[in-house]
C-alpha cells in the first residue's frame, strides 16, 4: 500500500468541511489596534504552549529555482552560500510581501506577539529553492523537518517560565505557515513524519544521492542530517525533538495527502470568490485579463497549481532526473499528468482532510496588482496577518488557552 497519499478530485460535495467568510477591510499595519490585536493572539498562543513559529514561502521566491547552487556545492559551498543569499533577495526585492515572506514579516510578527517578561515565541522563515516540482518540495519536506527538531528548546530562548506558556508537562508546539507549494511541502513532512521507517525508506531511496559527492555546507548538512533523522523507527514528536506540530496553509494548489499522524492541528485557508450558479465549494476560472489581475474569482494560481502543472528541472543531471521520474510515481501514481485540464477545468478549492476556510479577500486594488499576484499573493500581505493568527487561534487554541479569548473583530457568521 502506498503510504503518501494523494488528494482526490471528485465532483460531488468534499467530504471534509469548509466555511464562507467575508472579513472586512484589515486594520491599518502599525496603528494601535494592529498592535492590539497581535498582542492578544501572542497571549493565546502562548497559552497553548506555542513556542516557534515557522513560515515556508512557495514557489519562485526561493533561494535556488535555477538549481544552480545545488552545481556549486560541488565547487565551493562558499560560492553556493552567496548564490542562495542573492536569489532570495530578487523575489524581495520585486515583490514584497505579496506572495512571499519577508524578513521585515517575520520581525513584524514576532515584535507584534511577544510582550516585554514574557516568555518568547520565536519567528523564522524556512527558505527553500523553490522549484515546481516534486523533488524539489520533497527535499523541502526533509530540510523542514531537521529545521524544526533543531529549533532552541523554550528554556535555550528563554521560555523555562510556566507563567506565560501552558505546562512543560506537554511538548510544546510549533506553529508552521506555509504558503502555495511550501503548504505541499508540508503535507510531505507529514507523511514522512507520520509513517513507518519502510514507508520513509521509500522516498528517501529516491533522493538521498541527489546531491552526489557536493562539499559540505549549511545547506547540505541540514539535508544530510535531516535524511539521517528519519532513517530511524521513531514516531512524529520524537522525531522533531519533544515538539507538538500545528500547520497552517495558505492558497496550498490541492496535490499531496495528509498523514494525521504526522500533525496535530490543521487548517486551510483559499482566496475564493463565490459565483452564483456554482456550488460554493467550486471555483471560476478567470475568462478575461482584467479578471485575471484583479482576482475576480479568488485565487487562479492555486487552481492552476494542482496535479499535472509541475515544470521540468531546469538543468537536467542524471540523479535529479532520475529522482523526479521515481518521485511521480510514488506520489501521483493515481493522478495522471495528462489529465491536469480536466483538474484545472474543476477548480476544486477545498482540502481532503481538516477545515478548509473559504475567504473573500477581495478585488485587487489599483496600484497593488504585481503584489496581488493574481489573487494568490493576500495571504502573504502584512495587513492580514492578525487576521490569520486570530483564526488559527480560534480553531487550534481556544479551548485550550485559559481565561484568553481571541480577538476575531469583524469576521462574519460562516455562511
Amino acid at each position: 500500500m502506498n503510504a503518501y497519499r494523494h488528494q482526490r478530485y471528485p465532483n460531488e460535495r468534499p467530504a471534509a468541511p469548509f466555511r464562507l467568510l467575508t472579513p472586512p477591510r484589515q486594520s491599518a499595519v502599525g496603528s494601535a489596534e494592529f498592535g492590539d490585536r497581535l498582542r492578544a493572539v501572542g497571549r493565546v498562543l502562548r497559552q497553548a504552549g506555542v513556542t516557534s513559529i515557522v513560515l515556508v514561502h512557495g514557489t519562485f521566491v526561493g533561494d535556488d529555482y535555477f538549481d544552480i547552487a545545488l552545481l556549486l556545492e560541488r565547487l565551493s559551498p562558499r560560492w553556493a552560500a552567496w548564490y542562495r543569499r542573492f536569489g532570495k533577495r530578487q523575489p524581495d526585492w520585486l515583490l514584497g510581501d505579496g506572495g512571499n515572506y519577508t524578513a521585515e514579516y517575520a520581525e513584524r510578527m514576532a515584535d507584534g506577539i511577544n510582550e516585554p517578561g514574557q516568555p518568547t515565541i520565536d519567528v523564522r522563515r524556512f527558505i527553500w529553492s523553490g522549484g515546481n516540482s516534486h523533488l524539489p518540495r520533497a527535499m523541502a519536506a526533509i530540510r523542514l523537518i531537521d529545521e524544526i527538531a533543531s529549533l532552541p528548546s523554550p528554556e535555550e530562548h528563554g521560555s523555562a517560565s510556566t507563567n506565560g506558556h501552558a505546562s512543560r508537562a506537554t511538548p510544546p508546539r510549533v506553529l508552521c505557515f506555509g504558503h502555495s507549494h511550501g503548504a505541499n511541502a508540508m503535507a510531505l513532512m507529514t507523511s514522512l513524519l507520520g509513517g513507518d521507517r519502510a514507508a520513509r525508506r521509500r522516498l528517501l531511496d529516491l533522493v538521498r544521492d541527489v546531491p552526489g559527492r557536493s562539499n559540505g555546507g549549511a545547506w547540505l548538512e541540514s539535508w544530510r542530517r535531516g535524511c539521517e533523522r528519519l532513517d530511524c523507527d521513531a514516531n512524529a514528536v520524537e522525531l522533531l525533538g519533544g515538539r507538538r506540530l500545528d500547520l497552517v496553509t495558505l492558497g496550498i494548489p490541492l496535490r499531496y495527502g495528509w498523514n494525521s499522524a504526522g500533525y496535530n492541528h490543521l487548517l486551510h485557508f483559499i482566496n475564493h470568490r463565490p459565483v452564483a450558479g456554482l456550488p460554493p465549494w467550486r471555483g471560476k476560472l478567470p475568462r478575461t485579463p482584467n479578471e485575471i489581475v484583479d482576482g475576480r474569482y479568488g485565487d487562479w494560481v492555486q487552481q492552476l497549481g494542482t496535479a499535472g502543472s509541475n515544470f521540468p528541472l531546469l538543468i537536467l543531471r542524471w540523479r535529479r532526473w532520475r529522482a523526479e521520474r521515481r518521485l511521480a510515481a510514488l506520489l501521483q501514481q493515481e493522478e495522471p499528468s495528462w489529465h491536469v485540464l480536466r483538474r484545472i477545468r474543476q477548480s476544486l478549492r477545498v482540502s481532503d482532510e481538516a477545515t478548509t476556510l473559504l475567504v473573500d479577500y477581495g478585488l485587487a486594488e489599483r496600484g497593488r496588482r504585481l503584489r496581488h499576484v493574481f489573487g494568490h499573493g493576500v495571504y502573504t500581505q502584512t495587513e492580514w496577518m492578525p487576521f490569520h493568527l486570530e483564526q488559527v487561534a480560534a480553531e487550534f487554541y481556544a479551548k485550550e488557552a485559559s481565561n484568553v479569548e481571541p480577538h476575531v473583530t469583524g469576521v462574519e457568521p460562516a455562511r
